[in-house]
């Protein structure tokens, strides 16, 4: 039988400092360890001491952006599996849909969700694992 000792980790990336805050607060909530980065550089400089179950990942950032993270992510054989969903300001398009394609395995708008959404979506993710 499984025990579930260790905590899940979740790696919020986002520019949005205080939408990063929110939800690490909520997720800190469902027992999770949160990890922060600003953008895909930072987050791939995490990725070498950590290992998330998940990524929350923002799409528009400055240094590096969602597209060319989750290129590099996807380069890891360690992280190739790690799902990721993707939220955006931006509606779906061509770009989106490549992202979607290398793997992110959901979506969301930022204008069109309610926080406890994403805090559900990141949930439900985490229980297939």
């Amino acid at each position: 039988m499984e025990t579930k000792q260790n905590k899940q980790t979740v790696m919020l990336i986002d520019d949005d400092n205080i939408l990063r805050k929110m939800l690490k607060k909520e997720l800190s909530k469902e027992n999770l360890t949160i990890v922060e980065a600003k953008n895909g550089l930072e987050a791939l400089d995490a990725l070498k001491t950590v290992k998330p179950n998940l990524i929350v990942l923002d799409f528009v950032m400055p240094k590096m952006g969602g597209l060319e993270f989750i290129k590099k992510l996807r380069q890891n054989k360690n992280l190739i599996a790690t799902p990721v969903i993707l939220l955006t300001q931006i509606e779906y398009d061509e770009k989106i849909a490549e992202v979607m394609k290398m793997g992110a395995c959901s979506f969301l708008v930022k204008s069109k969700w309610e926080l406890s959404d994403v805090v559900k979506k990141i949930k439900e993710k985490l229980v297939l694992r």
